[in-house]
C-alpha cells in the first residue's frame, strides 16, 4: 500500500512498471537480452495481448536451447516479469508475461533495444568498412611508393646509361679527332670540341690542343 502523493511521485503505475521491468532487464546479459526481446515478440502481440507459450514452442521460436531459455524465463520469473502456468493435458510449463500491465512495457522496451542492436550492427558495419578503406589506402600508399621507387630508380638507370653514353660518344669523338689530324686539321677541331661537349677529360683536352 503506497499513498497517491508517493505514486505521483513516482510517476505513476506506468512509468514504476516500466523502470521494474528495465532494472530487471538490465541484469541479463546482452544476449540474454537478445533472448529476452524475441521472447517478448511472442508472449505479446503487437496490440498488447499476453499469450502462453510452452518451453519448447518458445524455443523454437527463438532458436534457442530449451536449457538455455529455462535459465533467462526463470530469472524473468523471479524479477516477476513473466510467471509460469500448468501444462495443458500434462504438457510442460507454459509461460506468460506476469500482469497485463507489463504488455505496454515490454513493447516499449523492446522497440527500445531492437533500435538499438540495429545502431551497434551499423556501428559495428562502418567501422569494418572504415578499416577495409584505410587497409586499401595502405595498400594504395605502399604501391603507390613502390612505384615511386621503381621510376627513381628508372630515372637513375636511364641518366647513368646516358652518361655513359655521351662518355662513349666522347672517346669516339676523341679517337677521330687524333687521327684526322693530320688529314683535316679544321675537322679534328671540330670532333674535338663535339667531343668536349659530352665530357671533359685529359684526352679531350689534348686533342684540343
Amino acid at each position: 500500500v503506497l499513498s497517491r502523493a508517493t505514486l505521483d511521485e513516482l510517476g505513476g503505475a506506468a512509468q514504476v512498471v516500466e523502470q521494474h521491468l528495465e532494472l530487471a532487464l538490465a541484469g541479463l546479459a546482452v544476449t540474454e537480452r537478445d533472448v529476452a526481446s524475441r521472447l517478448f515478440n511472442h508472449l505479446v502481440t503487437p496490440s498488447g495481448t499476453k499469450i502462453a507459450h510452452g518451453v519448447g514452442d518458445l524455443a523454437r521460436y527463438v532458436g534457442s536451447p530449451d536449457d538455455g531459455l529455462e535459465h533467462i524465463l526463470r530469472n524473468l520469473a523471479a524479477q516477476r516479469i513473466v510467471r509460469p502456468l500448468p501444462g495443458s493435458n500434462g504438457g510442460g510449463a507454459r509461460y506468460e508475461i506476469f500482469h497485463d500491465v507489463l504488455a505496454d512495457a515490454v513493447l516499449g522496451w523492446r522497440a527500445r533495444h531492437e533500435t538499438e542492436r540495429a545502431l551497434e550492427v551499423e556501428r559495428a558495419e562502418a567501422w569494418r568498412r572504415h578499416r577495409r578503406l584505410a587497409l586499401v589506402a595502405g595498400v594504395a600508399l605502399a604501391a603507390l611508393a613502390v612505384t615511386a621507387g621503381i621510376a627513381v630508380y628508372a630515372l637513375a638507370q636511364r641518366e647513368r646509361a646516358d652518361n655513359r653514353a655521351r662518355t662513349a660518344e666522347g672517346r669516339e669523338l676523341t679517337v677521330s679527332s687524333i687521327s684526322r689530324l693530320n688529314e683535316d686539321p679544321e675537322l679534328s677541331v671540330l670532333l674535338a670540341l663535339e667531343a668536349a661537349e659530352r665530357e671533359a677529360t685529359p684526352d679531350v683536352e689534348d686533342a684540343l690542343r
